[in-house]
């Protein structure tokens, strides 16, 4: 944009500049009295001309207007709803971006301003993340050092922007890793882009090698661009290190009067806008958009183009502020923020610990879940080995080699749990030592262990299939699966009931039976203790050759079936529906009952709670933030104590009161290779800790 072009209300007096995600922004005067500069940001015409972009962009528009405090210049006025350009403006502050505030203090800042600087944009982002916001955008244009302090501009591009994702220059200097394997922008990502800039700041380039940095700041700023999210400081824990904050004279007097210059320019400008304004006659139509709290515009006139040549260098890099929303979902208008609840602070809680698994764990999804045993070990499966962990501490307590997990893992009670593999083993929880194996089930005899069923006392269910020739023989088709009831205290069989069919593992342990899914759309079922058939039953449109994932309400014997953008509650004896509840446009994971309700996500990153019983829904949550992708298998897990509902999505882990489904926080790791753009998702819960697993990672978080 060039000077004198003008944007809705106002007046462009200062080129433009374009930032790292292609928003371009300028400095302008209004066209009314009083005619206050502003900073305005506008996005190019292609994505302009998007209609998702615009809904985005000015959504985030409005979103800025919730951050208030000394470091955040207010956003002013933003463009109404329609079909002309979309535009921001923010309030002009006399201040030089980080660029041009390098070149007038020589090329690098000296050590108490860098240490003032960050000190104060770590308390803007601590505020900002304890509102449940995030920046999503902080680059050296989007930070400007005034004479009374630093301020944090820069709208969230990132999230409302379709940017090329080859990024050069600054963009992929300052942009976190997790973020640039496509994951939603987070907290712990503002503390890396945050990191860079000091860095930047304190030496003069933007990838200074760490002995490059001054040794009092070395191990704050390199520990704020930590690859790892789960290995950086929080915001609050930045400022602390850095403090003390600005105080008067904090700049160099080179960069002081650099600004001084800067501001006598626009002020000259103003000064211009207003003669012109009170000697222009009235408007008889209003030419562009009007601001929301100002009076109707008056025509543009000529000025004094020569006054801002010798400014323009100094604010063309200045940039909108605002931020990105990190909130839960709900309708936004055009008046004033309302006050954030208290109890939503927005930023997930910092790892107990994080521990390196010895191989990948396999299907993100569907692979075998962890033990939790007594609240002290975590026994995990990784590739073809187990191993044993530290619940509180994250040490690797031992590791069992070659035992590939085949399913749930079980707590056996004596200090033993048992692990599904080729056939089923007893092993020490403390010592990983196998303690016993059920070898009359081991691969190469009459029938070999398929899958866990479920375990209850001393008794273990399970499937196994038959092996061998007779496997091929058609007359014995009849024996080809079985169910068997194993006594795992005598190591003996119990009783095996024939089922045509090699066992699927999808059994639902009732009060009075066992509930058996056939394969063929069909469910029998079984007396736990003596093996005998008690009914089979089908359920009118589940579909034939299909496992949905299924989940029943105890003591009510509900059968909960995932049926694409339907759930379907039937009652297990007699087959009739109890209710039914669909998805606007999302397919359902798994639904998971805790007490009276039933919690599930959905693959557009919905969260919903449900009355088990009757269906109903109590309350529904949106992650906020815009679908590109979904994640095929959407998890949702509680928390030890039933008060959080874990939301594992695309983009996040979703913490949400159980109660009254409030947002709490959200955590998002970083993954790699083919794990690249996911973050994570939640494989187990405890006393006061749940697990999330990417790829090769696991992280213990605090919850409750």
């Amino acid at each position: 944009m060039e000077p004198r072009q003008r944007v809705g209300p106002y007046r462009v007096i200062a080129g433009s500049h374009w930032d790292a995600d292609h928003t371009r922004y300028c400095l302008a005067v209004g066209l009314t009295a009083p005619c206050h500069a502003v900073v305005l940001a506008v996005p190019p015409a292609a994505l302009a001309q998007d209609t998702a972009f615009r809904v985005r962009f000015r959504s985030e528009a409005a979103n800025s207007r919730r951050l208030t405090g000394p470091a955040v210049p207010p956003v002013v006025d933003v463009a109404p709803d329609g079909p002309g350009l979309p535009w921001v403006a923010t309030g002009y502050v006399p201040a030089l971006p980080l660029p041009q505030a390098l070149a007038a203090a020589g090329g690098r800042l000296p050590e108490p301003t860098v240490r003032a600087l960050g000190a104060a944009l770590a308390r803007a982002l601590a505020s900002a993340h304890a509102n449940g916001l995030v920046h999503a955008g902080i680059s050296p244009a989007t930070v400007l050092l005034a004479a009374d302090g630093p301020r944090l501009l820069g709208y969230g591009a990132a999230r409302a922007a379709t940017s090329d994702p080859r990024r050069t220059g600054w963009a992929a200097v300052g942009m976190p890793p997790e973020q640039s394997a496509g994951g939603w922008p987070q907290p712990p990502g503002d503390v890396f882009a945050l990191g860079t800039v000091l860095a930047y700041a304190a030496t003069g380039h933007p990838q200074p090698a760490p002995e490059a940095l001054p040794e009092s700041l070395r191990r704050a700023i390199t520990a704020a661009y930590a690859p790892d999210p789960g290995r950086r400081p929080r915001a609050d824990e930045l400022a602390a290190e850095l403090a003390p904050p600005p105080a008067s004279g904090w700049l160099p007097p080179s960069v002081t009067a650099a600004i001084d210059r800067q501001e006598a320019a626009v002020r000259a400008a103003e000064a211009e806008a207003e003669a012109e304004a009170a000697a222009a006659e009235p408007p008889t139509a209003t030419p562009g958009p009007a601001a929301p709290d100002s009076a109707t515009p008056a025509a543009p006139a000529t000025g004094r183009r020569t006054l801002l040549v010798g400014a323009s260098a100094a604010v063309a890099g200045l940039v909108l502020g605002g931020v990105a929303a990190f909130a839960a979902s709900g309708d936004e208008d055009g008046a004033r923020p309302k006050p954030r609840r208290t109890r939503f602070p927005g930023v997930a809680p910092k790892p107990l610990w994080r521990a390196e698994l010895p191989a990948r764990v396999g299907d993100r999804a569907k692979g075998s879940p962890p033990l939790i045993w007594r609240d002290e070990v975590v026994v995990h499966s990784a590739g073809r080995d187990v191993v044993g962990i530290d619940l509180r501490t994250g040490e690797r307590l031992w590791t069992l080699d070659d035992h590939p997990v085949r399913g749930d893992m079980y707590d056996l009670g004596g200090g033993l749990v048992l692990i599904p593999g080729d056939t089923f083993k007893a092993v020490s929880a403390r010592t990983g030592a196998v303690e016993w194996s059920a070898a009359e089930y081991a691969p190469g005899r009459a029938y070999a262990f398929d899958a866990p069923l479920a375990l209850s006392g001393d008794t273990f269910w399970f499937t196994a299939s038959r092996t061998g020739r007779a496997a091929k023989d058609s007359r014995a088709a009849k024996d080809w699966g079985r169910v068997v009831a194993y006594d795992t205290e005598a190591r003996e069989q119990r009783w095996a009931l024939p089922t045509g069919t090699p066992g699927k593992g999808k059994a639902l342990l009732q009060r009075e039976f066992l509930l058996l899914s056939d394969g063929d759309g069909g469910y029998t079922a079984v007396d736990p203790r003596r093996g005998r058939k008690l009914w089979t039953q089908k359920y009118r449109g589940v579909p034939d050759d299909k496992e949905p994932p299924v989940y029943t309400g105890t003591p009510e014997d509900l059968l909960v079936v995932t049926l694409a953008g339907k759930l379907r509650a039937f009652r297990m004896r007699g087959g009739g529906q109890a209710w039914t509840f669909a998805s606007r446009t999302g397919l359902f994971g798994r639904a998971l009952r805790h007490g009276a309700h039933l919690y599930v996500t959905d693959t557009l990153a919905r969260t919903y709670a449900l009355d088990a019983v009757g269906g109903g829904l109590k309350w529904t949550r949106d992650n906020g933030v815009p679908v590109s992708a979904t994640l095929p298998y959407p998890v949702t897990s509680i928390s030890g104590s039933g008060r959080t509902v874990l939301a594992s999505n695309v983009g996040s882990v979703d913490a949400y009161a159980a109660d009254d489904g409030a947002l709490l926080w959200r955590f998002t790791a970083v993954g790699g290779g083919e794990e690249k753009g996911f973050t994570g998702i939640v494989v187990g819960c405890g006393a006061g800790v749940a697990l999330v697993r990417n790829e090769r990672v696991l992280y213990a978080l605090p919850v409750d």
